[in-house]
C-alpha cells in the first residue's frame, strides 16, 4: 500500500456511511410526515388569521 491509500479508504467509507445515514433519516422523516394539499394549507392560513 502506498502511504495515502489507507486514509483515503477510511474517508471514503466514512463519507459513504454519513451519506447513507442522512438519506435514511431524511427519507424516513419524509415518509412518516403527512403531506398537505394546497387547499389544506390555504385553509390553515385562513383559519390562523381569524
Amino acid at each position: 500500500m502506498e502511504s495515502h491509500e489507507l486514509p483515503a479508504i477510511i474517508l471514503g467509507v466514512a463519507g459513504t456511511l454519513l451519506l447513507l445515514s442522512t438519506l435514511l433519516v431524511v427519507g424516513g422523516y419524509w415518509l412518516v410526515t403527512p403531506t398537505k394539499t394546497s387547499s389544506e394549507s390555504a385553509a390553515q392560513i385562513c383559519c390562523a388569521s381569524i
